[in-house]
């Protein structure tokens, strides 16, 4: 499901992609854009005002919010991912 998704980013301009021949495999390396950073700010800040609410009436819910799981990119043999880039 990601790949249309991909496609519609890359023909809108926010994200650009390059091949990446490293490895056992080539893997397309998207990154954003000018734009899609831009596009990205905006949605962050939307999202920043939702979460608040959002935490509420789950808690009012009486759902226990669990502590987010932690990022481990050692598996692909990275030691960190850049929050630009999209490695497929």
């Amino acid at each position: 499901m990601i790949y249309p998704n991909l496609k519609i980013l890359l023909e809108g301009g926010y994200i650009a992609c390059d091949i990446d021949s490293t490895g056992s495999r080539d893997r397309k390396v998207c990154s954003l854009t000018p734009k899609g950073e831009a596009a990205y700010a905006v949605a962050a800040r939307a999202w920043a005002r939702m979460l608040p609410w959002l935490r509420q009436c789950v808690s009012s819910a009486g759902v226990v919010e669990p502590e987010p799981a932690p990022m481990n990119f050692e598996n692909e043999g990275l030691t960190s991912q850049p929050a630009n880039r999209i490695w497929t």
